[in-house]
């Protein structure tokens, strides 16, 4: 679960005063607690059931129950079956999810306001009907163990999870949450009922609504649903198990894997989130790591250049917590400064607190974060949830902790004496295998899938997926019609379009502008330049402000600007547009490529360059590119290559931006507040003098036909990447609406056909299917990619490849009218936000749609017929011209 700072209670929410009421509370009789969070205005509502059980609570010979039964709930109940809460979150239009962590389980379905007091009569039962058919179980586990060898992958996270083992050994946290294997191998329908009814009743569940509600229909629906269900009469609070030692010990953990780079983890017991103390770590973690005058950042990335990346977060734990500060390095001799250097900024911190300039500029950070989260009703349903369980507070996330710099820096400079001291440093460190030791890690997991196989053959699902039940009779709430918000515009003299819109629901704006010269024109002679140059736009500064100046009045002011080939976006207080689009024209007009930052730059390029080497996934993506698109535009891979990046000079990424960097075809885009200005003076008066230039064309691309190759790339990792590939339509083409429709059945969300494969088999723990994956001007592609154990690649492209060839003909008349319903109702996302809603003007400007496309679209799509769809689908979705490519261990 993404965890968002607590720190952000230290402001409040727009238009909500101190002493005013946030969250409503209501508990029923059963002891179930209600929360509901009132957010006029928005398109989704998020409803969220919270379970005070997590990983922590398991004894011996439970490791891994309470993620697997937040596996197993959505699986079927004594009224529906193993496929109905699938499909009927598809019908009702929204998505579900769940989340298990050490302290909590939660589930989550974002619907519709049509449709979202549906959830309750399904989150009820499944708080005390679920079935765990042993059947299911024997293909879910397979799947629990293929997410198992995913995470392993992860070597980052493999790392701080074995260092949380061995820095708790005492106390629950030391197991992963996930569990261990021999656990999983000997689990049982008869271990999840028990573990389930011990823990899921009313009196140790939340349920949070986030959204355009009125609490008194949540609290009426809720006692309806909930109400008559009855807590067990051995019902009894959560043990409270917190054993940890305080003895002055530090751990060190070394890990040895297949990566480019060191990298390096330290961390610190803290207080839990129980103790309320949190918003002082995130404002620690903020001066140090958050932005480019960051302490830490500053010293380490910056000035003596030896990490590449630094960062730092508490995890969140309700006991005991743990600080981490984490980086990527240059050199792995560079290990003992970096950690001296830390452990100096730490000690100076608890000797002088925090700058009245840092407290500052994390308060205004920290009003726009708060800002942008009032349209993410998960989010908050989340941060509810979470305070709640931890401390049962359902205001704290809304009240002020932050106070005044001199309380706070007083308050941080104890904390950091108390807690963050040298001797109570943990060390963890990933380092680059060598190729002496490579064949014995490959013993090691061959042992390990064979004993995978050899207990796993055994668990065979032998039952079909359970047909539809009770969704088949359900009939969903019509939609509202979607509303739309259409731009303002004018034209500069220079040919600089814009495209702007009021909206005074937050005080914040946001921005984006287009240039003609897109992704496509990368340098053929230099690949990855247009890239550095991207990169080097904000480092380097402009003729009127250094690169330090220009990251000061951005982390100041919170000026978010990003840049990528083809567009720079932007993102501010309103308050500061004067400040934000000055800063624009700047990067835009007179960037200066400052040559001290240039092989700082390059470095950072080479290193991207290498994870992407090393990353299973985007070498499949790569290697399909590079077949299907051979010669084409499509095919170039922006990081470029080490060759490229070394021989790109100053006056290369200054020739570039001077040819590619014009007024004449771009688009700028603006959503928010715009009250206080003119936006066509203050557009003149930055942008009129930017130069015109001559309009980018996309450059010319022909693909050729294929054969169908099987390629394999060697790679060591737990699991192998196994992708399809083909080419698919253009963006303008007749049929893209056809397969927009497929799409939804064949590989989008737990009811489509892939995902079905899942249930049945086990052979992976996801998989994702598209028909128009970056369809552009130019044909886009379509795509099958999952990860699966060396054993069972044979049998995964066995069933991937009967769906695909075959799939379309089960489709029916109710898989369309469902698919229709998700693509509309997921079209209110387009206008959800400023962002969002620049996003689509963006796009509907580059293809020359009308404003009204997506309400059009709806219409289009309703008079599709099933005959079309399987027509169009049939042209594209073909085995015969595709690639198959394996990243991994397997050849098979």
């Amino acid at each position: 679960m993404k965890r968002t700072s607590l720190l952000l209670g230290a402001l409040f929410t727009l238009g909500v005063q101190a002493n005013e009421k946030r969250v409503f509370k209501h508990v029923l009789e059963n002891g179930l607690t209600i929360l509901v969070c009132p957010v006029p205005g928005q398109q989704n509502v998020s409803c969220n059931i919270a379970y005070n059980v997590g990983s922590k609570d398991e004894r011996s010979g439970e490791k891994g129950l309470a993620h697997f039964i937040e596996h197993m709930i959505f699986k079927g109940t004594d009224k529906l079956s193993e496929s109905d809460i699938a499909a009927l979150t598809h019908l009702y239009s929204g998505d579900s999810n769940a989340a298990t962590s050490f302290d909590m389980t939660h589930y989550f379905f974002s619907l519709p306001p049509e449709n979202y007091k549906e959830a309750f009569a399904i989150l009820a039962d499944c708080m005390e009907n679920c079935r765990f058919d042993a059947d299911i179980l024997n293909a879910e586990l397979k799947a629990v163990i293929q997410e198992m060898k995913k995470n392993r992958d992860d070597y980052q996270r493999t790392l701080i999870q074995k260092m949380i083992t061995a820095i708790f050994p005492d106390h629950p946290y030391h197991y992963p949450i996930i569990g261990y294997k021999h656990d999983l191998w000997n689990l049982s329908r008869e271990n999840l009922l028990n573990f389930y009814k011990k823990h899921y009743f009313p009196a140790r569940a939340t349920l949070i609504v986030v959204g355009n509600v009125l609490p008194e229909e949540i609290f009426d629906e809720a006692a309806r649903c909930f109400g008559p269900i009855k807590n067990p009469q051995d019902a009894h609070a959560p043990e409270s198990r917190v054993i940890i030692s305080d003895e002055q010990e530090a751990h060190q953990v070394v890990l040895y894997r297949d990566t480019p780079y060191p990298y390096l983890v330290l961390a610190w017991i803290i207080p839990g989130l129980k103790d309320k103390k949190h918003h002082l770590t995130d404002a620690i973690s903020h001066l140090l790591t958050n932005g480019k005058l960051s302490r830490l950042h500053s010293l380490l990335v910056d000035d003596l250049k030896i990490a590449t990346s630094i960062n730092s977060s508490a995890l969140g734990l309700f006991d005991r917590d743990l600080f981490l500060i984490h980086g990527a390095l240059k050199d792995e001799a560079d290990i003992p400064a970096v950690e001296q250097l830390i452990q100096n900024s730490l000690v100076a911190l608890a000797h002088d607190g925090i700058t009245h300039e840092e407290f500052l500029r994390a308060q205004t950070h920290l009003k726009s974060v708060l800002y942008d989260l009032q349209i993410h009703n998960d989010e908050q349903a989340s941060l509810i949830a979470e305070s709640f369980l931890a401390f049962q507070d359902e205001e704290y996330f809304f009240k002020d902790h932050l106070g005044n710099h001199e309380d706070l820096s007083d308050h941080v400079k104890n904390y950091a004496a108390h807690y963050l001291r040298p001797a109570l440093m943990h060390e963890g460190i990933l380092l680059p295998i060598s190729d002496e030791e490579k064949p014995f890690a490959q013993k090691w997991q061959k042992r390990s899938d064979d004993l995978d196989t050899q207990i796993l053959e055994k668990k065979v699902r032998t039952s079909d997926i359970q047909p539809i039940q009770w969704a088949k009779n359900v009939q969903p709430a019509v939609l509202q019609k979607l509303a739309i918000a259409i731009p303002e515009q004018c034209e500069l003299a220079n040919g600089l379009r814009v495209f702007f819109h009021h909206d005074a629901t937050i005080p914040k704006i946001s921005a984006l502008l287009t240039l003609s010269a897109n992704a496509y024109h990368d340098c053929p002679e230099k690949p990855g330049l247009y890239n550095m140059m991207c990169m080097m736009l904000k480092e380097g500064g402009t003729r009127k402000f250094s690169g330090h100046e220009f990251a000061s009045l951005c982390e100041s002011h919170a000026i978010d600007i990003k840049v990528a080939p083809g567009q720079l976006s932007m993102d501010l207080l309103a308050q500061n547009a004067q400040q934000g689009f000055e800063l624009l024209s700047e990067l835009v007009k007179s960037p200066s490529f400052a040559a001290e930052e240039l092989e700082k730059v390059r470095f950072w390029c080479m290193q991207h360059y290498q994870k992407f080497m090393q990353n299973p996934i985007a070498q499949a993506h790569q290697i399909a590119a590079d077949i299907l698109f051979a010669g084409h535009p499509k095919q170039r891979n922006l990081l470029g290559t080490p060759a490229s990046i070394g021989s790109i000079t100053r006056q290369d990424l200054i020739d570039f931006h001077a040819r590619h960097f014009i007024a004449n075809g771009a688009a700028l885009f603006i959503s928010g507040d715009l009250s206080a200005f003119s936006v066509e003076k203050m557009m003149t008066d930055f942008f009129g003098d930017w130069q015109q230039g001559e309009r980018q064309l996309d450059p010319e691309g022909h693909v050729r036909p294929v054969a169908s190759p099987t390629i394999h790339l060697s790679m060591e990792r737990d699991q192998t990447v196994l992708c399809f590939a083909g080419r698919s339509v253009k963006r303008t083409d007749d049929d893209f609406e056809a397969l927009l429709l497929y799409e939804q059945i064949f590989g989008k969300g737990m009811h489509s056909q892939l995902f079905k494969l899942r249930e049945q088999t086990g052979a992976f723990y996801s998989i994702n299917g598209t028909l128009i994956g970056n369809t552009d001007n130019y044909p886009g592609f379509w795509q099958v990619i999952t990860q699966v154990s060396h054993d069972r690649i044979y049998e995964a492209k066995t069933i991937i490849r009967h769906v695909i060839n075959d799939g379309i003909e089960s489709i029916t008349q109710q898989d369309l009218e469902s698919a229709r319903r998700a693509i509309n109702v997921k079209a209110r996302d387009l206008y959800q936000s400023n962002a969002a809603r620049i996003s689509t003007w963006a796009f509907l400007t580059k293809y020359n749609l009308p404003w009204d496309y997506y309400v059009i679209r709806g219409e289009r799509l309703k008079s599709l017929s099933l005959d079309q769809v399987k027509k169009a689908v049939k042209k594209v979705l073909s085995l015969d011209q595709a690639v198959t490519i394996t990243v991994g261990r397997a050849i098979l």
